[in-house]
């Protein structure tokens, strides 16, 4: 690889978009399609995520 997949970036964003659904169900919004987006994606860093 000619360069680094900014790993902590990558994860700082997931923090932040794990923050913004909290944000949203505590709304009672509808955040079942952007939990599983997020469990996916962090699936790509090997971290697995239970569901509710």
């Amino acid at each position: 690889m000619n360069d680094d997949l900014d790993t902590p970036a990558a994860l700082a964003t997931l923090h932040t978009m794990a923050s913004m659904i909290i944000d949203a169900a505590a709304e009672d919004r509808d955040v079942s399609a952007a939990q599983t987006m997020v469990r996916d994606l962090a699936l790509m860093f090997g971290f697995t995520m239970r569901a509710p």
